[in-house]
């Protein structure tokens, strides 16, 4: 199995320590370009999974929603440039990971470096096209989005990942208050999906004065077969969070293929969509099921690969999970 850093996607910098930014604003792919040097000097088998940062200035809330990372303000909301990027990179020999944040003046300092539990293991992200500003002019053409991101005091979060060479796609959430907005965009071809926002989040979700309000999104990918039928991904759900909201896609080797996930809380008990249905995973996933949190813990996204056509074996397939907590 294998678990992203929150650096991809939906940015959530769980961080060892602060980092503070210096210099001017770059795009993820002039980050990425930096980081690369970095990450092959800390292991020479180090493979690129992600890249994220954060627009906006951010509250104490948010601040203590992404680790207790000290964040520049931006001098353009919304230019998909920014004067810091965290990215992920994973090492296969050394079995760790690391968060890399590269600064607008071009340095860069690695901000965790910790072992893989168990046989947890990061695939490397596939080529990607669309740089960040693309992706956030593309974001945009969403009508929820775009709104709430021109609101003021807003801020957007841009990450990006994908998995073992497959789908490389950007997540991009507006905030603004007690409000969000959430965007997928294929990092190739531009393609863009919304995210639901479930008519806004909770009151306590943003609101200044709120500790520990801010959300969370963790993205999951993998690839399963006969030799490896699951993987489970744990996640934080802290104190005070009402809602998971999971986005799955998925695809099969074969047409009779499918991926499904649950979602189990910090007592492995299996929670139900509110908006009811199960969660299959063929074809194509299920854009917008929506949890009741049960309470604090570690939580766990567990995908499951199986046949449509029993008694036919499945072959296998791959997933793309985003959980937002909220």
């Amino acid at each position: 199995m294998h678990r992203a850093l929150p650096a991809t996607l939906a940015l959530t910098l769980l961080l060892a320590g602060c980092v503070t930014s210096g210099g001017g604003e770059m795009t993820a792919k002039e980050a990425q370009g930096k980081a690369d040097g970095a990450a092959r000097a800390w292991h020479g088998d180090a493979v690129f999974v992600g890249i994220g940062t954060y627009e906006g200035n951010a509250t104490p809330e948010m601040r203590r929603g992404l680790g207790n990372v000290t964040l520049a303000a931006d001098a353009v909301l919304g230019d998909g440039r920014a004067p810091q990027w965290v990215a992920t990179y994973a090492s296969s020999s050394a079995k760790h990971e690391a968060a890399i944040v590269v600064y607008g003046n071009g340095t860069t300092a690695i901000v965790e470096d910790h072992g893989l539990p168990g046989n947890d293991t990061l695939k490397a992200a596939g080529a990607w096209s669309i740089d960040s500003p693309r992706a956030v002019e593309i974001a945009r053409g969403d009508a929820n989005f775009s709104d709430i991101a021109g609101a003021p005091g807003a801020a957007i979060v841009e990450g990006v990942g994908g998995s073992d060479g497959g789908n490389v796609t950007w997540f991009l959430g507006a905030f603004a208050g007690t409000r969000f907005a959430g965007v997928l965009v294929d990092a190739n071809t531009g393609e863009r999906h919304a995210l639901p926002s479930f008519g806004g989040f909770p009151a306590a979700f943003g609101t200044p004065g709120a500790p520990g309000s801010a959300p969370k999104s963790y993205n999951f990918q993998g690839q399963l077969d006969a030799t490896r039928p699951t993987a489970s991904h744990p996640f934080d759900v802290r104190e005070g969070a009402q809602t998971l909201q999971v986005s799955f896609q998925s695809s099969g080797t074969l047409p009779t293929d499918q991926v499904t996930y649950e979602l189990r809380d910090a007592h492995d008990a299996v929670l139900q969509p509110k908006n009811g249905g199960g969660a299959p995973g063929f074809p194509g996933g299920r854009p917008n099921d929506v949890f009741d949190a049960t309470g604090p813990g570690s939580y766990k996204l567990v995908a499951t690969l199986g046949s449509s056509a029993p008694p036919a074996p499945a072959v296998g397939g791959s997933y793309n999970a985003v959980v937002l907590v909220a």
